[in-house]
């Protein structure tokens, strides 16, 4: 009996998310190659060899009008998402940066019955200090930091 390749759900929402994700997906896939990488990013995510389930492009917004202007977008990815969660049962999701729907989609998490783990990786202490409030979900928080 053959074990199922893992399935691997990312969420991305920038373009340095989707960056980091693709150096992820890349180095991952070396070492374990039956991983099965699937879920919101862009061009590079794609490159690196995952599927995209939401093209995050589409979702850049910059400021307060753009937000409302693409709202429906957004609420449109973030229930692809969702889906995703609740339908796949991926065994890790790894959301990156992009606090405003991460966040959000990790709330969701208690409502699906996801049993996988959680990877939440943020850009800044500030985002690491909103995370607090919703570690009782993570599994590992990482603070991506340039050395000075």
């Amino acid at each position: 009996m053959q074990n199922k390749p893992k399935k691997v759900l990312i969420s991305v929402g920038e373009a340095s998310g989707d960056l980091h994700a693709s150096n992820l997906i890349k180095a991952t896939s070396k070492i374990t190659p039956d991983i099965k990488f699937y879920g919101m990013g862009s061009d590079l995510m794609e490159k690196a060899g995952a599927d995209l389930i939401v093209n995050s492009k589409a979702l850049s917004v910059f400021g307060g009008l753009e937000i409302i202007t693409n709202l429906f977008k957004i609420w449109r990815a973030f229930n692809v998402m969702k889906k995703a969660l609740s339908n796949d049962k991926p065994d890790l999701l790894i959301l990156i940066d992009y606090p405003g729907f991460n966040l959000r989609l990790e709330n969701a998490l208690r409502k699906s019955k996801f049993t996988g783990k959680l990877i939440h990786l943020v850009r800044s202490e500030e985002h690491t200090s909103e995370l607090q409030s919703h570690s009782f979900i993570s599994y590992a928080v990482f603070c991506l930091k340039k050395k000075k």
